[in-house]
């Protein structure tokens, strides 16, 4: 499950470790055009190379392990809808990527 929660993106924990492992940052871009919030491992360098996106600290939220990451500026800057309410995602375990679904 991910949730927005006082303007931060919040993952459940089985996401988050199968996608960021035990990462302590993670890179964050938002695409406009598609309402897509994309996150991905701080270490994956092609992503890096591919998105110009935001280094962002990947916290722990609470003690059963979930995590989560501030986008207030990126809801301020693309006058996003900041209401608290589960979201739309596509974990890809495959590329290691979550993509979330945020207008």
């Amino acid at each position: 499950m991910v949730n927005l929660l006082n303007s931060h993106i919040i993952i459940d924990k089985n996401i988050a470790e199968e996608l960021f492992s035990n990462e302590s940052y993670v890179q964050v871009i938002y695409y406009e055009n598609d309402g897509k919030l994309m996150v991905a491992r701080d270490s994956d360098d092609m992503f890096k190379s591919f998105h110009k996106a935001k280094k962002e600290l990947l916290k722990n939220k609470n003690l059963l392990g979930d995590k989560s990451i501030n986008i207030r500026e990126m809801i301020i800057d693309n006058d996003l809808d900041e209401t608290n309410r589960s979201l739309e995602y596509k974990a890809d375990t495959a590329m290691n990527v979550l993509n979330v679904f945020i207008k």
